[in-house]
């Protein structure tokens, strides 16, 4: 996630316009005359709001928009577009642009999405066979890098291919960053068999920002889907394995199979656990037992 520091230093590029990128569809266009303007791959709302000053937009222009989104049975699409568009008002607030973020109120607006699981191989005896096909995958070395780490790091799709090099010591083998989803800081202990990856790619792309930059651009992350493309193509069908699907397999597993507490689990797929006291999610918490927990994975 972008932070207001890095926004602020960012600085024009060689007389081009560059971005910078966050989640969730979101990045910012930082131009050549230093001007730095939030932008978003949806399609749905700038047509219709991004020629307006974010002071002069109301609450019912974004809810037209979502509506519409609504109408043509994208639901869950049109979650994420509010989350999108609460993202820019929230930044705006945060550089003093509006008073407030007029999406807050709207989440209630919208027909509640069902949750959908995903896609996951649970059983031991496939797993195995799943991870030989992963071992013997053999495309560009950012996708093939990041299949490898999947089972081993379970983390959200998202927070793997938007992984920067700033953020993994390769001494003490942390991985540490923000979770927009959990609006929480978030630690990884890195397992030896992950760390030796991620060395193999540091030689290709150390030299820039993210771990697992785009073919086309270092300044940009790989696709969104480029590990679910590359199951897709080593004959994994959507029905069986989908790229979220490494988080259930892991908890399944470690959990019925292997009897791992229940708790250091949550504290490694980063949800949200209380313990005794009430308190919620620590991320330095059990960080001994959950880089055992790594060891065993491997």
């Amino acid at each position: 996630m972008l932070i207001d520091k890095e926004i602020k230093a960012a600085k024009p590029q060689n007389d081009k316009i560059h971005k910078l990128y966050d989640q969730a569809g979101l990045h910012i266009i930082v131009h050549t005359n230093g001007g730095k303007y939030w932008r978003t791959s949806e399609r749905d709302a700038f047509p219709h709001i991004g020629h307006m000053a974010i002071k002069k937009i109301k609450p019912i222009d974004i809810l037209e928009i979502l509506q519409k989104v609504e109408a043509k049975g994208f639901h869950s699409a049109s979650h994420r577009l509010l989350f999108v568009c609460s993202n820019v008002f929230r930044y705006a607030v945060a550089t003093q642009k509006v008073d407030s973020d007029i999406c807050r109120d709207l989440k209630g607006a919208l027909t509640p999405h069902k949750v959908k699981h995903f896609a996951a191989i649970t059983d031991a005896r496939k797993i195995g066979a799943l991870l030989k096909i992963l071992d013997d995958y053999t495309g560009i070395i950012q996708v093939t890098c990041a299949l490898r780490l999947s089972p081993l790091l379970f983390v959200r799709p998202s927070e793997l291919r938007l992984a920067e090099w700033c953020q993994i010591n390769f001494d003490k083998k942390p991985w540490e960053y923000f979770i927009v989803k959990t609006q929480a800081d978030h630690i990884v202990p890195l397992s030896n068999q992950a760390i030796a990856i991620l060395k193999e790619l540091h030689k290709i792309s150390g030299h820039g920002r993210y771990v697992f930059p785009s073919r086309k651009s270092d300044d940009k992350p790989m696709g969104e889907n480029s590990v679910l493309t590359a199951l897709r193509r080593r004959g994994i069908a959507k029905e069986e394995m989908s790229a979220h699907g490494f988080r259930a397999m892991a908890r399944t597993v470690l959990d019925e199979e292997m009897d791992y507490p229940a708790h250091l689990l949550e504290h490694q797929l980063a949800h949200k656990v209380k313990d005794a006291n009430g308190t919620s999610y620590n991320r330095t918490k059990h960080l001994v037992k959950r880089h055992e927990n790594d060891a065993i994975m491997e």
